[in-house]
């Protein structure tokens, strides 16, 4: 990969040429600044450009992608999943509205936020820390190998969601309050707001700085699911002689809300998710610790083969 930085028109083509192209404005005019990727005032903020904001934009945007794959396999998988309980007769695990806004208005802020906002560390430790800019010489954000690890945690977190809510929890044998069986659209649903905790429950974990407003995105966009099923709900009663707007999940979230059941499902899934994030988070930690020590056992070594010590 190439990076070509000028200041004047006799850089366009070089710039263009490049992977990545950085124009300086200044005295020799505007062309360069225009026709590059990026565009800087002075010499002296190309180090910040990339030691700073290109490190952590790769980082960052890494983890968009990744994510995206993600969430969005989240929520599908546990209908396939649901195929081999109903003989793949195609019936639907949620309700045709409802699914057309899990990425809109229940998981979309909170990763936004990550992509613009997110700092990994502080910002003078990126000038003084050589070793940090490494991550994308390595691709330690991004391969084929982290795109398929990333596919694989959405098949087994769908898979979790699936066995909580149907078979586990909300599944045959389970009775609302009032002795009647839980309904079909009931699980269906508790399996859909399941996918939505967990997903705003995964990028929470990624989060290296805890301000106060990446948090408030996240519970804003699990309130959200509360919101938008309990509209959904109250707007299925029947019209007339129709059927509804929403027949299908008239009333449902009067009865899921009330349920012990779903609650314990609810706070099941988001336990269990948690506990597996710390866990591959101190594991990465002892990991890091012991790449470092080796590191300084290594250098150490050299030193001491190089300068031995007078007897």
């Amino acid at each position: 990969m190439t990076l070509a930085i000028g200041d004047g028109a006799n850089d366009v083509n070089m710039i263009l040429q490049a992977h990545v192209g950085v124009g300086i404005a200044g005295k020799e005019g505007q062309q360069a600044a225009r026709s590059a990727d990026y565009s800087i005032g002075e010499f002296k903020s190309l180090k910040p450009l990339m030691f700073i904001h290109g490190r952590e934009a790769y980082r960052r945007n890494a983890m968009l992608i990744a994510y995206a794959f993600y969430k969005n396999i989240l929520y599908v998988v546990p209908q396939y999943y649901f195929g081999f309980n109903s003989a793949f007769s195609g019936q639907p695990l949620y309700e045709s509205f409802i699914y057309q806004l899990y990425n809109i208005t229940m998981t979309s802020l909170p990763i936004m936020y990550y992509a613009l906002f997110d700092w990994e560390y502080l910002k003078p430790e990126f000038m003084s820390k050589p070793k940090l800019y490494h991550i994308g010489m390595n691709n330690e954000c991004w391969s084929n190998t982290i795109f398929v690890k990333w596919l694989f945690y959405a098949l087994i977190h769908g898979f979790l969601l699936y066995f909580i809510c149907i078979i586990s929890v909300v599944g045959e044998r389970q009775y609302e309050s009032d002795g009647k069986e839980i309904g079909f659209w009931i699980a269906g649903h508790t399996v859909y707001g399941g996918a939505v905790f967990v997903a705003n429950l995964v990028i929470l974990h990624q989060f290296n700085n805890f301000t106060g407003y990446g948090e408030a995105l996240v519970a804003l966009m699990c309130l959200a699911f509360f919101v938008f099923l309990g509209l959904e709900s109250s707007l299925g009663y029947a019209i007339g002689q129709g059927a509804g707007w929403f027949a299908d999940v008239n009333h449902i979230a009067r009865h899921m809300f009330s349920m012990f059941t779903i609650w314990a499902a609810f706070v099941l899934m988001c336990g269990s998710v948690s506990a597996g994030e710390l866990c591959m988070r101190a594991w990465k930690k002892v990991i890091g610790r012991l790449n470092e020590s080796d590191q300084r056992g290594s250098y150490a070594a050299f030193v001491d083969e190089d300068h031995p010590k007078s007897i």
